[in-house]
């Protein structure tokens, strides 16, 4: 992009955004970009990772779903879960 010098007039807020630059004696620059500015957003996404650990690795994970509650009879079905993960995946876990 190569740069532009134009008689100066006010520049508009869009060619503000664009990069433009005014100079001492009056010119406008153009094609100097600039980076936007950056704003922090709140969200309020929250998730719930319901995690089962050996001791050498993470051997189940589960996601909470949004509105759920984790009760008593969650978690035993999510332990039923894992147990048939560990059967299925790691054989020599499931014997001992």
């Amino acid at each position: 992009m190569t740069n532009i010098i134009q008689p100066f007039c006010k520049p508009s807020s869009q060619e503000m955004r664009a990069g433009v630059e005014v100079t001492n004696n009056g010119m406008m620059l153009t094609g100097f970009l600039r980076p936007k500015k950056s704003c922090l957003q709140k969200f309020r996404n929250k998730t719930i990772l319901v995690a089962f650990f050996d001791c050498n690795r993470m051997i189940h994970q589960k996601f909470v779903s949004k509105g759920q509650t984790v009760n008593a009879e969650y978690y035993e079905a999510i332990r039923k879960l894992l147990l048939l993960h560990i059967q299925r995946v790691h054989p020599q876990m499931y014997k001992r």
